[in-house]
């Protein structure tokens, strides 16, 4: 997972999380998370969300689901990069 700047999820209407986006380079799934994988070893609220090619700053995803993660490792098969 690359990151690839700022974004914001919405649910119903209205903004819950202003949010660190990271992109797999392969299939192109993203998640928008309160927390910076890098720094800290679990990601918070997050969001995730599918693209047909690569995301930029500003990305917002509206959805109805938002999740918690407190411990990355749970996240088998997964790398962090700048």
């Amino acid at each position: 997972m690359v990151g690839r700047g700022s974004g914001y999820v919405w649910v119903d209407g209205e903004r819950v999380l202003n949010g660190i986006i990271f992109q797999c380079n392969k299939c192109y799934t993203f998640v928008i998370s309160e927390n910076n994988p890098l720094l800290l070893d679990y990601l918070g609220l997050y969001a995730r969300g599918s693209a047909n090619e690569f995301v930029g700053p500003g990305t917002v995803l509206s959805t109805n689901a938002i999740y918690y993660n407190s411990d990355l490792s749970t996240w088998t098969g997964y790398t962090w990069h700048y």
